[in-house]
């Protein structure tokens, strides 16, 4: 295990230095400048960062420690330990990794060394689970790149253009690649047909939004993009047509046509899921934290502006095939012919008395 400690003071942290080089498996390389991390993060890659926040030599005192967290959760992901007087005051502040399971917080003090080692203990499962993918996405793309390269240096002779058909390549051939996962006889968790955070800064057919300052557990709060991603992103349309949400036992109702669930219609739920939608109602998985269980009901539609869209805040995308599904599954509402109200009742007779 490759631990980066960070701490601009080496006395306050020299205990858990000599505690950590005890265990022949772990190697630490200590940093006292925070200006320094994130050179050393790219060389030495860590495993884990164990991250002092306070700067005693800054006039911004949080600054500095502060800034390194933020690279290392956008541009190198991995475990953080946050030791420092006052980690528990960054883990109540509001941010994206706050709770994080991945972020965790130790505050300097009595037998605070110790507690390291134990979050170290606690982490390293993960830390091989995290190398595992990184492994497994690098190969992957080591794989793509010596077959598309030839194609794209020998088709362009410009450096931009050679870069963004790489690039467009790569990325589809990547995920191609990547979805052959999927053939190997694993089932997903429900939660795996959503992108999060979401993977284009358009917005697109089968993302689901939800309306600002909103409760996050609110399904009438969210909507499911119905607009053609085409439409959206060549800005061909000043309005996006939304499919409005509900709980879950709401749009079963609507789905069956019944005024409650009952067992009956419990025993049919699973059909209902694997099928993925019907009667225009979709179901939709919870998404901890993010999306509640709800379905999104393609009869209750609402059209909104397109500058209008800022009062709302973009969850996740639908992975494919799920956003092909919900194309297919409103061009079937949208779609077929309207019928008038027939007697079904004395056409079945019909039917039944001919059998």
């Amino acid at each position: 295990m490759k631990l980066l400690l960070v701490d601009d003071e080496r006395a306050s942290v020299e205990s858990l230095i000599d505690l950590v080089k005890e265990d022949s498996q772990k190697e630490i390389l200590y940093v006292e400048n925070f200006r320094e991390v994130e050179e050393k993060i790219k060389s030495f890659r860590p495993d884990v960062v164990i991250l002092d926040i306070i700067d005693v030599n800054s006039k911004d005192r949080r600054n500095e420690g502060s800034e390194s967290l933020r690279f290392i959760w956008k541009e190198y992901f991995c475990p953080v330990i946050v030791y420092s007087a006052v980690a528990e005051e960054i883990k109540d502040e509001e941010n994206e990794y706050s709770n994080h399971p991945l972020i965790h917080y130790v505050k300097k003090g009595s037998r605070s060394d110790e507690k390291v080692m134990e979050k170290l203990t606690e982490i390293e499962p993960h830390i091989g689970i995290l190398r595992e993918v990184e492994k497994y996405v690098y190969e992957t793309f080591s794989s793509v790149m010596k077959r598309v390269a030839p194609y794209a240096f020998n088709e362009y002779s410009d450096e931009d253009k050679q870069t963004d058909v790489m690039k467009r390549a790569a990325r589809r051939r990547l995920a191609a690649r990547m979805d052959e996962l999927s053939s190997e006889n694993h089932k997903l968790a429900p939660w795996e047909q959503y992108l999060f955070p979401p993977i284009n800064d358009k917005i697109l057919l089968g993302d689901i939004l939800k309306k600002r300052d909103c409760e996050d557990d609110d399904p009438s709060a969210f909507r499911i993009v119905l607009t053609p991603s085409c439409d959206l992103v060549n800005q061909k349309t000043e309005k996006v047509l939304f499919g409005q949400c509900c709980s879950i036992d709401e749009g079963l109702k609507e789905a069956f046509g019944v005024k409650e669930v009952n067992k009956k219609i419990k025993q049919k739920i699973r059909r209902f899921l694997s099928g993925g939608h019907s009667e225009g109602i979709i179901p939709l998985p919870e998404l901890k934290g993010l999306i509640p269980s709800m379905a999104a009901n393609l009869r209750k539609l609402e059209l909104v502006a397109v500058d209008e869209i800022a009062d709302y805040e973009r969850i996740a995308s639908l992975d494919s095939p799920f956003r092909e599904m919900v194309s297919w599954a409103y061009m079937q509402i949208a779609g077929r012919p309207g019928l008038p109200e027939r007697d079904f009742d004395a056409w079945c007779k019909e039917v039944c008395d001919t059998l």
